[in-house]
């Protein structure tokens, strides 16, 4: 039970419930629980805190002592400036998937093309330089917008989300894509496409970006078009895609999740969600190979990249681009440090 992995991990002896749990931990105990492994500590030092935590205000001396070896990138996972922030302190390489989403669902409105602009402009002050990747408005599935009037759908994983909701919605896709487009006068842009399903839907959503952008003076001149692979049958369509997209990164928390057809949050079946499964990087092999063909660079954004272990895997898969959350990249970047100096 959970009960049983957390008390172990606290290293109480032979308890067989909560309440023998209960025994050790108080109201008002301080708990520093891991995610990632299940380890909890009781009590956690400042220093098994900042081992997790980068501490508000630590000296960049002591927080980015580590840097990514050459030819890797370990960029951060952002959805509020707040992330954007933290990704800086750690020193990341950039930020390579900024979930434009959670700024709506923030707002409880849509947002319009100025206010857009303003908060992507000040994302990419925070990030001083380094390369940032819009990830589309990404609606559906565990991400529905309330305050849209939007069918009810019986199954929201398999309907109108991501790209289809993108080419069905031109009214929420152009001002997205303008302000984007007036940001790439500042800096240089990565625009990242979700949930694409094969090569045609790819073009048709690169068509009607390139046709707005066309609207806004110099856009095209600095920005990147890219398409996330989370969908099998886009995986399986990898080479024909790289040939219209300037970049791919791997969403690998929905790409489990449809390959093994698996809901990764029904406690029924959740035990199939499995990162180790050798399926799934057969597939992840096959998508590096098709990158490598293109010469295209690609990258893996999902959760699995800040595993102990899985970025020494990924990289021998050929995947050297990681993007994981700001609190990851100390513990990533020393691991690929490791590898790099083997």
């Amino acid at each position: 039970s959970h009960a049983a992995i957390i008390a172990r991990s606290l290293g109480v002896p032979a308890v067989t419930g909560l309440r023998d749990i209960m025994q050790h931990v108080r109201c008002g105990s301080t708990l520093l629980i891991d995610g990632d492994s299940g380890t909890v500590i009781l009590e956690p030092t400042p220093a098994q805190i900042a081992t997790f935590i980068p501490l508000e205000g630590a000296k960049s001396d002591t927080v980015v002592a580590l840097r990514t070896p050459a030819g890797m990138e370990v960029c951060a996972n952002a959805s509020l400036v707040e992330d954007a922030h933290q990704a800086h302190l750690v020193n990341a390489d950039g930020i390579g998937l900024f979930r434009t989403e959670i700024t709506f669902l923030k707002a409880e409105r849509l947002l319009t093309e100025d206010e857009q602009f303003e908060y992507y402009h000040e994302i990419v002050n925070i990030m001083a330089g380094k390369p940032v990747t819009f990830r589309l408005l990404d609606v559906g599935g565990d991400k529905p917008l309330p305050f849209m009037r939007i069918q009810k759908e019986s199954n929201p994983y398999l309907g109108w989300r991501g790209a289809r909701f993108l080419l069905g919605s031109p009214d929420i896709l152009k001002p997205q894509i303008r302000a984007l487009g007036r940001l790439s006068k500042i800096a240089p842009v990565n625009i990242m496409v979700p949930m694409i399903v094969d090569a045609v839907q790819q073009q048709q959503i690169s068509s009607a970006i390139v046709e707005i952008l066309q609207g806004v003076e110099h856009a095209l001149e600095n920005i990147k078009i890219g398409a996330m692979f989370e969908v099998p049958s886009a995986c399986m369509q990898a080479r024909e895609i790289f040939k219209i997209v300037d970049f791919g990164s791997i969403g690998s928390n929905d790409l489990i999740q449809y390959l093994f057809a698996v809901d990764r949050n029904n406690e029924l079946v959740s035990r199939d969600y499995n990162p180790d499964h050798p399926i799934l990087w057969e597939t992840l092999r096959l998508l590096s190979a098709a990158s490598s063909e293109a010469g295209k660079p690609l990258s893996i954004c999902g959760e699995m990249a800040g595993r102990q272990s899985v970025p020494t895997r990924l990289v021998q898969t050929g995947i050297t681009r990681l993007s994981v959350s700001p609190r990851l990249i100390p513990s990533v970047r020393s691991e690929m440090a490791g590898i790099a100096g083997a």
